[in-house]
């Protein structure tokens, strides 16, 4: 939802109406799911987790930190500047801000998996950063059958909750007020 609010801010130019709003976001929905991919792009350390047999075993580590998200954006916006050619918009810092944003959001998702928190700052330091009180609760997900659960089910809908006021005020934020 974070992906899909800095996706809005940044493709939807300024419209005349609501109306007007939702027709070019149609029209720019291939620009927001590339946002939200990116922005969820830190997980991808699950995807090697599950390899692995174990789904967590790399979870909130490398993938998780500053170090990562610079290389990765670096890498990306090359990517979408020259092979895809997508317009100047995927800017390096859009691109770094996108995945930073998955970053503040873990800080501040509940974690029960030693060692609590991510390693932010790495490779300058191994500490980990968490923050004293969660936003959002832990997922269950020690093993892949606890993933298609209804607690995952709940903990989006609450995600979804909490997010979606930011969704919005990208999107009227686009919108030209007209005074009569």
């Amino acid at each position: 939802m974070v992906g899909l609010a800095l996706g809005i801010w940044r493709f939807l130019p300024t419209c005349s109406g609501l109306k007007d709003a939702f027709r070019i976001a149609w029209q720019k929905r291939v620009e927001f799911l590339i946002c939200i991919i990116i922005a969820n792009a830190p997980d991808i350390d699950l995807a090697f987790g599950m390899l692995a047999g174990k789904i967590n075993l790399f979870h909130h580590l490398v993938t998780h930190t500053i170090g990562w998200a610079v290389l990765t954006a670096i890498f990306l916006w090359i990517y979408l500047k020259f092979a895809v050619r997508k317009p100047p918009a995927f800017a390096l810092w859009f691109v770094f801000l996108l995945m930073a944003s998955h970053l503040v959001i873990d800080i501040f998702t509940a974690d029960t998996k030693k060692p609590i928190g991510i390693m932010l700052a790495w490779p300058f330091s191994d500490s980990y950063w968490h923050a004293v009180y969660s936003i959002f609760p832990a997922p269950a997900k020690k093993t892949l059958a606890e993933v298609p659960s209804l607690h995952n089910l709940k903990n989006a809908g609450l995600e979804f909750l909490v997010c979606l006021p930011l969704v919005l005020l990208a999107l009227v934020s686009r919108v030209k007020v007209t005074r009569k």
